[in-house]
């Protein structure tokens, strides 16, 4: 509206259609506010994600726009040439934040034995939920998981997942009381990322009797795999009080 508002004699006409354009994306606008994930990441990081959004799809009118400019210009027998070089130089310039590394990759990718073999070696329960930590799998063990039943804390998206380290063992435990987490699942290579997530599993779950109690939840290592760990995350119990 904006780009063609200088071109347009009737401006008041155009900015009345734009304002009832917005009108059928009102539930839209709504979901994405309601969405769990939009909780989950602080204003900031969401703004960012919204901008980088816009920037990458963009280019479906940004693109068409470009090449009728050509058509129209006396560089018109190169158009062709400079529109392809244009798309091959733009998908490595937007490497950084468009995922093409995953998403070229997904053409010769089988889906990966670590994350494959989740469900065959834990007995998912059905509709308990659980906090999926893998890595290199395209979120394969993720949807894994769900397939066997199981429910995620988090959607889908990159910024829900919290690939992020904790300030301590308490505040872990919030986070995991917030999100209602029943079982933890640790791929080995989860490391990678290198958060602290999984040295406050082990800390919690190696600590006895009742000072393992830690915002009123315990932590028990069920199973340890070469490839995977799960921990099984209980509530109820009572921290010790602090005597002088």
């Amino acid at each position: 509206m904006i780009g063609w508002a200088r071109y347009e004699p009737d401006r008041r006409a155009l900015i009345r259609a734009w304002v009832i354009s917005l009108v059928p994306a009102l539930p839209a606008v709504y979901l994405v506010f309601a969405s769990p994930v939009t909780s989950q990441t602080s204003p900031l990081w969401s703004v960012w994600v919204e901008v980088e959004t816009l920037a990458l799809r963009s280019l479906v009118l940004i693109v068409p726009l470009g090449l009728l400019y050509l058509q129209s210009r006396e560089r018109r027998p190169n158009a062709p040439i400079i529109a392809a070089a244009v798309m091959v130089v733009g998908q490595f310039v937007t490497i950084p934040i468009s995922g093409m590394v995953s998403g070229w990759g997904a053409l010769n990718r089988d889906p990966d034995r670590a994350a494959s073999a989740i469900t065959h070696s834990v007995s998912i329960v059905h509709g308990a939920t659980y906090r999926v930590l893998s890595y290199g799998d395209g979120k394969y063990g993720m949807y894994a998981v769900v397939r066997a039943g199981g429910r995620l804390d988090s959607e889908f998206f990159p910024e829900s997942l919290y690939r992020r380290s904790f300030r301590d063992e308490s505040a872990y435990a919030t986070f995991l009381t917030k999100r209602k987490v029943e079982y933890v699942l640790v791929d080995h290579r989860y490391k990678k990322f290198h958060t602290n997530e999984q040295a406050l599993l082990d800390a919690i779950a190696a600590t006895p009797g009742d000072a393992g109690c830690v915002g009123g939840l315990r932590v028990q290592r069920e199973l340890q795999t070469a490839t995977l760990t799960t921990y099984r995350i209980t509530r109820g119990c009572s921290a010790p009080v602090a005597t002088n």
